[in-house]
């Protein structure tokens, strides 16, 4: 391969992958999560909306259905599930009312606590979480724990962290690109 077909390889996949510093987009699997944890009266049903991810960041909104206020806990372990993704802040994006009451950082994990709702309030405002070194990666898997006012687990969902659709199809084109330069260089090899 000629030093000029490296060098293009090699903006591409800086392209491609963010590597010139830029924060891209990240896609995660379900989104929303759905949760429906225990029965009758005191189940809780509703679903959590991935509303923004990038590396350093979950854009989270939550949708109650029904059942008593609650908080989440939200953990992100790499691909071998050997190592927790540091979260570094937590927050809210305000809205017309301020569900969440408290949020902070412990053991690598997010945790918010959530205001009593009315029977008529369902959705609560934008809430994220940023990571600073360790930055979330394909492959990597989102527990999120439903928890109660002394933050001991009532049930866990999750979800799966997977390449921008977009992201996938320049991969595909790139490695295409690719594959044509040296399939080139090779026929003029041959033809010499």
């Amino acid at each position: 391969m000629s030093r000029g077909s490296v060098r293009w390889a090699t903006a591409l996949l800086s392209c491609i992958f963010g590597f010139s510093g830029g924060a891209s987009a990240l896609t995660i699997v379900p989104d929303p999560v759905d949760f429906n944890i225990g029965s009758g009266k005191k189940a809780l049903i509703g679903s959590i909306d991935f509303v923004s991810a990038t590396p350093d960041r979950l854009d989270l909104q939550l949708t109650r259905e029904s059942g008593k206020p609650f908080g989440l806990a939200i953990l992100v372990v790499d691909s071998s599930l050997t190592d927790i993704r540091e979260a570094t802040n937590t927050g809210t994006i305000p809205g017309p009312d301020n569900d969440v009451v408290d949020d902070f950082v412990a053991f690598d994990t997010a945790f918010f606590q959530l205001d009593k709702w009315s029977k008529h309030e369902s959705i609560t405002d934008v809430f994220f979480v940023e990571y600073a070194s360790d930055l979330l990666a394909i492959g990597d898997q989102i527990f999120i724990g439903l928890v109660d006012k002394k933050f001991r687990e009532i049930g866990v969902v999750s979800a799966l962290v997977v390449p921008e659709p977009a992201t996938v199809l320049l991969l595909g084109l790139g490695l295409g690109g690719l594959a044509a330069v040296g399939r080139s260089a090779r026929t003029r090899r041959a033809a010499r």
